[in-house]
C-alpha cells in the first residue's frame, strides 16, 4: 500500500496510527512525504513506489523479500493525498484498490480504471460529506461509502480515528485479501456510523 498524507505531505508522520493497524493485518505500507505536490503530481509519482517495491520484493537481502502480492497494490490518502491515491488508482495499472480518507473534492476521474474503493469521512465538515458523496458516484461497482458521525477532516487526530480504522481495515480483508467475515463488519451500520454499499 501507497499512503499518502494530507495537506502538502512535506513529512510523513501523523500518519502511523492507520499504517500499523493496516500491517498488523499483513499489509506492507509506505508513508511517503510528496514534499508539497498537488494532488495530481502526487497521483503520477505513486508508481515510483510500486517500483520500489518490486525491488525490494525481489531482493534476497530485503526484509521484505516475497512478502508483496504485486497484484493487489492499494493506492491510499488522505485529504489531498486522498485525490492523490484516487488519481493513481484510476490511472496506474498496477494498482487494484483504492482507500481514500476525506479525499479532496474530485470534478472527475482522471483515468479509465474504476478499483473497487472505499471512501471513508467524517460529517462534522459540510465540505467533506459532498466530497465523499461526488467521489462515491463517480467511481463504478464495488464501491463503499463510510461516513463516521462527528469526526472532522483530521480524522486522523480524533477520538474516533479507532472507528476509521476499524472500516478501513475492514475494506482491506474484505476486498483485498478476501475475508468474507469482514464484509458484515464492513457493511454494519452503528450509532456512530452510517454505510452505502454497492457491489
Amino acid at each position: 500500500m501507497v499512503l499518502s498524507p494530507g495537506g502538502p505531505a512535506d513529512t510523513p508522520y501523523g500518519y502511523e496510527v492507520f499504517a500499523q493497524r493496516f500491517a498488523t493485518w499483513g499489509f506492507v505500507v509506505a508513508i511517503v512525504a510528496f514534499n508539497g505536490n498537488t494532488a495530481d503530481e502526487r497521483g503520477k509519482e505513486f508508481p515510483e513506489i510500486l517500483d520500489w517495491f518490486e525491488k525490494h520484493n525481489a531482493d534476497s537481502g530485503s526484509a521484505l523479500k516475497g512478502k508483496i502480492d504485486a497484484k493487489k497494490y492499494v493506492a491510499c490518502g488522505h485529504s489531498r493525498g486522498g485525490w492523490a491515491a484516487i488519481v493513481a488508482a484510476t490511472t496506474e495499472k498496477r494498482f487494484a484498490y483504492c482507500l481514500a480518507l476525506a479525499p479532496a473534492a474530485p470534478v472527475n476521474l482522471p483515468g479509465d480504471k474504476r478499483p473497487p474503493v472505499c471512501i471513508v469521512s467524517g460529517d462534522s465538515e459540510p465540505a467533506d460529506v459532498a466530497s465523499a458523496k461526488t467521489t462515491f458516484k463517480l467511481f463504478e461497482k464495488p464501491k463503499f461509502q463510510i461516513t463516521v458521525r462527528g469526526v472532522p477532516h483530521m480524522l486522523h487526530k480524533d477520538p474516533k480515528t479507532p472507528i476509521v480504522c476499524a472500516y478501513a481495515t475492514a475494506f482491506l480483508n474484505y476486498k483485498v485479501r478476501g475475508d468474507a467475515h469482514s464484509k458484515k463488519f464492513l457493511e454494519a451500520q452503528t450509532a456512530d456510523v452510517s454505510v452505502v454499499s454497492e457491489e
